[in-house]
């Protein structure tokens, strides 16, 4: 069975024994119907299985899955065996992984927690406190914490384990690109401001631009609390400022 990774949701390293166990995860707070790794009971190896939350309460393992006809069912047994079509769209389980999840019991020692909140390792949380995944991004961001997007289009915050987004722009005195693992706007040289806003901020004589390497001319400087003006620079001598006279 063919798997496209960009369907995978972001899941703890102990993986649920189905899907009613991937619902009731902290890091599935909220999660949409889709692909997760589940282990049942006995079971040699995780798998990817379709997790429908839709559905009453949710939490569905999903054994076959028919949306537009697009996936032949008409198969030799070996291939019901070995599981057809694609998670994320129409397919039939694997039907060796059938049997595991249909007869496992439940389990006193896992963690059955109260309303309103979620499993984390192996502890209960305030819902709220589990945060959200950006999926496709493959970030997991805390509560109120905030990630803007690769280009810099979104800004993407967690509440309350709900994702919200609203736009974002750079400004054109900007660039969007990484720095220190962070990624959003930054304001170009002689310029600040946070990316999205950006104000001249220099340079604010001929020193400065001595310091990035530039050679004779004229420049505009912007002393501070001045809107700028120009002056020649010089150089040769360190970077003197030379007033132009008319």
């Amino acid at each position: 069975m063919l798997l496209d990774l960009q369907y995978f949701l972001f899941q703890t390293p102990d993986y649920p024994r189905d899907c009613h166990e991937v619902l009731n995860q902290c890091s599935s707070t909220k999660a949409k119907s889709g692909v997760h790794l589940i282990k049942p009971d006995q079971y040699p190896e995780p798998f990817p299985a379709y997790c429908d939350h839709n559905t009453t309460s949710g939490g569905w393992t999903v054994i076959q899955r028919r949306v537009d006809g697009s996936i032949g069912f008409n198969r030799t047994w070996d291939e019901y065996k070995n599981g057809i079509g694609f998670l994320d769209s129409e397919f039939l389980l694997v039907m060796i992984s059938w049997s595991h999840l249909i007869n496992q019991k439940a389990d006193p020692e896992r963690c059955l927690c109260p309303e309103n909140h979620m499993i984390l390792g192996d502890s209960c949380i305030p819902q709220e406190q589990c945060g959200c995944y950006v999926q496709g991004d493959g970030v997991v961001l805390t509560e109120s914490e905030t990630y803007i997007n690769s280009d810099c289009s979104l800004r993407i915050t967690c509440n309350s384990n709900v994702l919200t987004s609203e736009r974002y722009s750079c400004s054109a005195d900007a660039t969007c690109e990484k720095r220190n693992n962070i990624h959003r706007c930054y304001c170009n040289e002689w310029f600040e401001g946070n990316g999205v806003t950006c104000t001249r901020s220099g340079p604010r004589d001929c020193s400065d631009l001595y310091a990035a390497d530039r050679r004779n001319g004229n420049y505009t400087i912007y002393p501070a609390g001045s809107s700028g003006f120009e002056v020649y620079c010089d150089m040769f001598n360190g970077g003197w400022t030379v007033s132009l006279g008319y």
